[in-house]
């Protein structure tokens, strides 16, 4: 289900961003949603906590090497 929100941003940012999307046929709502649900997933599969500075340095370590060897795995795919 979608909801509107209101958002504050730069609105020069914002014009630049929805000159490049659009000939790509991607709305700036549908691109801010594709960021956050693309953030969720990340959050989810690397179990992210909300906050992070309260890691213990070998959980962060273990986290980022979860994350690096995931880019590496999808970096092969793309190839």
């Amino acid at each position: 289900m979608r909801k509107n929100y209101t958002l504050s941003l730069e609105e020069g940012k914002v014009e630049e961003l929805r000159a490049w999307l659009a000939p790509k046929g991607v709305t700036f709502s549908g691109y801010v949603n594709g960021l956050i649900c693309e953030q969720m997933d990340a959050v989810r599969m690397f179990d992210i906590p909300a906050n992070v500075a309260e890691m213990k340095l070998t959980e962060f370590a273990r986290m980022f090497q979860r994350m690096a060897v995931n880019l590496a795995q999808e970096a092969r795919k793309r190839k």
